[in-house]
């Protein structure tokens, strides 16, 4: 192996300094083995950061001492060392006029330029008999700042293994996915209830929803109680139309009953609730007990990950396109197909599905709106799970962009925050029949130029919205196949992309294998 032949060419030298930073390597793993066993061996590894801000390698290891240029240094031997950091130094980020070729000199600056500063330091001190641990005090005795960082903690509890017999309450938009995907869950669906048939059954029925289940009412539950684990969809409409708090009623049932609970809501207006039945040993999941050790820092001072797997993300032109439902056709296609791949969900009922972390858009973390922090959290949270994947899968909520920039709650900070710290290769672009094609442009645009990334196909909902005004309209018809054609036509002579349709996972699986195997 490389790292062997590297570690026995290497390991009777004191130190290496590596002037280069790789953003995205796909041998991660090659190398930290070999500076892991280089640092074993008492060898100093100092590396520079990428000068354009990213987390870089091998400078970002712990084995490594990573170096990064900053103006707070204001002389050349000025540093500051980090702790509970990837970076371990600041160097001096000014100019330095340096000899050059040709017997030229050349102002220049970067973390390359600021890091051989750092390896004359430690050459002085092992030159002076210091010891390899001792260099370590010593770089921060010199220092003329520390930079003290909270340890930082992206721990989700997430363990839902406890479920082996769920009921489903109520039936609507985001308990249903459930249903139309049963095949992708690790448990067993027993019972759905509802509140005196609140969801209209005539058009359950008619989208073969509830299949060979029975819908009961909410107020029967005690008669069927032999499950484990009561689903709780979001709560917010039903509480607010029967003027009745379910959410507390069912939290007293499980309680009484030994029952475990999965919530969509957050429950942290019913902590004391919460926290009874967690003590008395039963599950309780929702969004602020998923966070309850969760702690981002950016303790990077903004550098970013960068994804070094193929990544692919479903967006929309609107609410209720069925972008959830497609994210689980990629993962049906993939799991069959034997790949290794890592999701990424932005839906509460992620997990059931087995997705590898997920951020509930509204729910958990509360970030005030704190756009820099919202990517920071994403950022760290899909560099968690890159493991040994092929490729990634996520998808963003609602619209990409808003429709007008005339009231705040119409942007899509969310969004692109989540696009901008994943930076996905390629997108998948789900659209509606009457969507503006105006709009649609701006949409590709706004991806393909602000973002760097492309997108490879859109995918046509096939059902027609009843109004133009997509954000509030829930009525729709489904498209005949003549309907769907027409709007094919039209839609590639205008955009040039190609047109799929969502539902049809297999054909957008095999458009997006071909698309990494041609490049």
């Amino acid at each position: 192996m490389i790292h062997y032949y590297i570690y026995m060419n290497m390991k009777d030298i004191d130190l290496i300094h590596i002037s280069s930073g790789i953003i995205c390597p796909s041998m991660k793993k090659e190398i930290k083995k070999i500076c892991s066993l280089l640092y074993k061996e008492k060898i100093f590894i100092v590396s520079s950061f990428d000068n354009e801000g990213a987390i870089s390698y091998p400078a970002c290891l712990p084995e490594v001492i990573g170096v990064q240029f900053s103006l707070k240094c204001k002389k050349i031997n000025d540093y500051i060392v980090l702790n509970n950091s990837n970076i371990n130094i600041l160097g001096f980020g000014g100019k330095q006029l340096l000899p050059w070729k040709d017997g030229n000199y050349k102002n220049v600056s970067g973390s390359s330029f600021a890091s051989p500063y750092i390896t004359i330091k430690i050459l002085d001190l092992l030159n002076l008999n210091y010891q390899f641990e001792d260099i370590f005090k010593q770089l921060k005795k010199d220092a003329i700042n520390i930079m003290e960082f909270e340890i930082e903690s992206i721990e989700q509890n997430a363990n839902i293994d406890y479920i082996n017999d769920a009921a489903i309450f109520p039936l609507n938009k985001e308990t249903i996915v459930l249903l139309e995907n049963k095949d992708l869950l690790d448990f067993n669906i027993k019972y759905i209830f509802d509140v005196n048939n609140y969801y209209n059954e005539r058009t359950v029925n008619n989208k073969r929803i509830l299949g060979a289940f029975k819908l009961f009412n909410i107020n029967q539950i005690s008669k069927y109680n032999d499950f484990d684990t009561l689903i709780v969809g979001r709560l917010d409409k039903i509480n607010q139309i029967f003027n009745y708090d379910y959410t507390k009623y069912l939290l007293d049932y499980c309680y009484v009953n030994r029952k475990n609970i999965y919530c969509f809501d957050d429950l942290k207006k019913y902590n004391d609730l919460v926290k009874r039945n967690i003590l008395s040993g039963l599950n309780v999941f929702s969004s602020n007990e998923l966070y309850k050790n969760f702690n981002v820092i950016d303790n990077n001072l903004g550098s970013l990950n960068v994804l070094s797997i193929p990544t692919v993300a479903i967006c929309g032109t609107s609410p209720r396109q069925g972008k959830f439902t497609l994210q689980l056709g990629l993962r049906r296609e993939l799991k069959k197909s034997g790949y290794k791949f890592s999701q990424f969900g932005t839906e509460p009922s992620s997990y059931l599905f087995g997705f590898d972390k997920m951020f509930p858009s509204g729910y958990g973390i509360d970030l005030n709106g704190n756009i820099y922090k919202q990517i920071l959290t994403y950022n760290k949270l899909l560099s968690s799970i890159e493991k040994d994947s092929e490729i990634m899968i996520l998808g963003t909520q609602s619209q990409t962009i808003p429709y007008s920039f005339n009231n705040l709650n119409f942007l899509s900070f969310e969004q692109e925050s989540l696009l901008i710290a994943s930076q996905p290769d390629l997108i998948y672009l789900v659209i509606n029949s009457n969507d503006d094609i105006n709009f649609i442009k701006r949409t590709i645009l706004y991806l393909e130029n602000y973002l760097n990334s492309y997108v490879g196909a859109l995918i046509l909902y096939p059902y027609q919205k009843n109004s133009d005004w997509v954000i509030f309209d829930k009525e729709e018809k489904s498209l005949s196949d003549i309907e769907i054609e027409i709007v094919k036509e039209k839609l590639y002579k205008r955009l040039g992309k190609p047109i799929l349709i969502n539902g049809k996972f297999e054909s957008i699986y095999n458009h997006m294998i071909e698309y990494f195997c041609e490049r």
